[in-house]
């Protein structure tokens, strides 16, 4: 005989394996069955009603409802997840749908195993494949800008923080509504959004523009090379990709890298200032990220930091013009600068 398993008797312990319901208990006993916990964790501000849908090589479906910690903290580290146990040397498809079991799609989704248990086994090589596919029509109006409330119009939704407490209020950019990251007290300290990743995997995007505008709640310009620490530094727009480093995929590694900085001229801190930037999405580690994190971050350590009308789109360059910007008319976007 070989190894048995005693799990919890609900559907997502035991819909794949052969196991025997004791009873007047919570529990099954699923013999010569070596489980392993696939976890799928996802964006915190989703509905409660969507539900993973896993399908095994046999065409055996279940769904598994998601769980979250706290529906009303905006951790950046807080996700809702959704856990199945799984037989080794199998197959599955996933897909996430909605109340109306018609597919959707909660912004980002990776997948996160426990430790191979020690049932004897040189490895647990049952495999999870989501299914992102979307129509031609869709994924253009998903990729045109890939940031959920950029524009802030719908209160905090989709925005996290690090540290701090994360405010909606007026006196936007254009009157509207803005986000506002107080009671920071480290210039790491950052509010961000995850990004839509089923772009990365369909469509032809070989760039990405970053735009977005900044305010800070001191007197006096900012600059691009104060003192991190003691400075007025101005913020700037960090991009956090998440991918897989095997084909098992229990494994994941974070990419950094600067999307987006200040525009020069830089105005007064407590006015309103553009951030710019633009990242090579094609063939680079963003497309096969399984998680795109955009935060703002390096304000001056104590200070209020604003943020509105942040945007990811498509970039196209103009073949009539090799260099964008290249009068430096009126702003230094399309430039790299650099200095202290």
């Amino acid at each position: 005989a070989g190894f048995s398993t005693i799990v919890t008797n609900n559907v997502k312990m035991t819909s794949y394996s052969e196991c025997t319901t004791v009873p007047d208990h919570c529990y099954a006993y699923c013999p010569d069955q070596c489980l392993r916990t696939m976890t799928y964790l996802v964006e915190h501000n989703i509905s409660d009603q969507m539900q993973l849908y896993l399908t095994d090589e046999d065409g055996k479906s279940i769904t598994v409802a998601n769980k979250v910690e706290n529906k009303e903290h905006k951790w950046e580290w807080m996700h809702r997840k959704y856990s199945v146990s799984l037989p080794p040397n199998k197959q599955y498809t996933a897909e996430f749908i909605d109340q109306n079991n018609e597919r959707t799609w909660p912004v980002w989704a990776l997948q996160q195993w426990d430790n191979n248990p020690n049932c004897g086994l040189v490895g647990h090589s049952s495999t999870v494949e989501i299914n992102k596919t979307v129509t031609e029509s869709e994924l253009e109006s998903i990729c045109a800008n890939i940031v959920v409330n950029g524009d802030m119009e719908d209160g905090i939704d989709n925005w996290y923080r690090s540290s701090g407490t994360p405010y909606w209020v007026e006196g936007g950019v254009e009157g509207g509504h803005a986000i506002v990251l107080k009671g920071r007290t480290n210039p790491y300290h950052y509010l961000g959004t995850n990004l839509d990743t089923r772009c990365g995997h369909q469509s032809e995007v070989t760039h990405y523009e970053v735009k977005g505008y900044f305010r800070v709640d001191h007197a006096g310009a900012c600059g691009k090379y104060e003192d991190i620490w003691n400075g007025k530094r101005c913020p700037k727009f960090t991009l956090r990709s998440s991918v897989y480093t095997n084909e098992e995929k229990d494994n994941v590694h974070n990419h950094y890298a600067t999307a987006a900085d200040a525009v020069l001229p830089i105005k007064d801190g407590q006015l309103w200032n553009e951030v710019h930037g633009v990242f090579k999405f094609s063939g680079t580690v963003h497309e096969a990220a399984e998680r795109m994190l955009l935060y703002i971050e390096h304000a001056h350590k104590t200070s209020d930091l604003y943020i509105d009308r942040v945007s990811v789109s498509p970039y196209v360059p103009s073949c009539g013009e090799l260099v964008e910007n290249g009068n430096v008319a009126s702003d230094s976007r399309f430039w790299k600068t650099s200095g202290w």
